[in-house]
């Protein structure tokens, strides 16, 4: 079996090698939480260095994977709940696409991104060229990377994932991107969302698919805090899906409020819904997730296209 990288990070990699600058995660431990499967703590302390190095060295984005574990990716549909703007989340969800090609070779995975479709063609003409300083700019001049509210989904980290995926698909001819996020005004915009990922299903039907939303969009259950209607993307999605949480209490991240946008601190309380909620003080059944990733800390990312300082910080 073919191999894409080597899942560094957790089969004997070792940081000095590049001269000491990349933090080592570790498996703490494996718990059981009441009514979820499994918890995976992971203290790891930054891992801003990790995809980046990874173009630098000129080696496979998969050389510097997390291990993480089968009953997560080898489900059909693998959703990942993040709160957007930080360092950690797109890295764990580049190593669980890793594993998943890994595992099973010659097949071919499908990633869904919280990406404007009317923006696709932009997004795909990047992850179909060779990646140049040009090919980058082009990218970063449109509208997604250069509106005035950059929420964290046009991160540093969320520049650096795409690339990655880019190499990987370029590599290996074995990844396709798709964008899923519909028009603004729709009205239906959990259930569009969740459309475009079961057209892809239907179009692809041997193709895993691995999504990347806001921790609201993959939430099982019904209703969030002020609206107990409101159904999260998850509950819209056909077939065999899995929902993980990447979580911390500890850290900051990159987001917009009434005050603008910049770094935000986590003081402590979870990161459920994609705000400082206090709604669920224990890791529990409320958390609406089959698995949670737990970091030691979030570390934020700001805007790829600008500085802190442009981005209203």
């Amino acid at each position: 079996m073919s191999k894409v990288g080597n899942h560094a990070f957790l089969a004997g990699f070792n940081p000095q090698k590049w001269g000491g600058q990349c933090a080592l995660p570790t498996i703490s431990g494996s718990f059981q939480v009441p009514y979820r499967k499994v918890l995976l703590l992971l203290l790891l302390t930054s891992v801003a260095p990790v995809i980046s190095q990874a173009g630098q060295l000129n080696v496979s984005p998969c050389d510097f994977s997390l291990t993480v574990p089968s009953s997560i990716v080898e489900k059909s549909v693998v959703v990942f709940g993040e709160l957007h703007g930080t360092k950690e989340a797109p890295f764990v969800f580049l190593s669980a696409i890793c594993e998943r090609l890994n595992r099973f070779d010659e097949e071919t995975i499908t990633v869904a991104l919280e990406y404007p479709q009317v923006e696709s063609e932009h997004l795909l003409s990047y992850v179909n060229s060779s990646g140049s300083h040009e090919d980058k700019g082009r990218l970063l001049e449109t509208f997604f990377w250069k509106r005035q509210a950059q929420d964290g989904r046009t991160s540093v980290a969320m520049l650096e994932l795409i690339d990655s995926l880019r190499r990987i698909s370029t590599e290996t001819g074995r990844l396709e991107v798709i964008a899923i996020v519909p028009e603004a005004g729709s009205g239906k915009h959990e259930e569009l969302m969740a459309a475009a990922i079961n057209q892809s299903v239907q179009q692809r039907p041997e193709s895993p698919h691995f999504v990347l939303v806001g921790n609201l969009h993959s939430r099982r259950g019904v209703g969030r805090p002020g609206d107990p209607e409101f159904q999260p993307m998850l509950g819209w999605v056909e077939g065999d899906s899995v929902s993980v949480n990447i979580f911390s209490r500890h850290g900051d991240f990159w987001a917009c409020t009434a005050e603008g946008c910049g770094r935000r601190s986590l003081s402590g309380e979870d990161a459920e819904f994609g705000t400082l909620s206090t709604a669920m003080p224990r890791l529990d059944s409320s958390s609406h997730h089959d698995y949670a990733i737990i970091f030691d800390r979030f570390s934020a990312s700001p805007p790829a296209a600008g500085t802190e300082e442009d981005a209203g910080s």
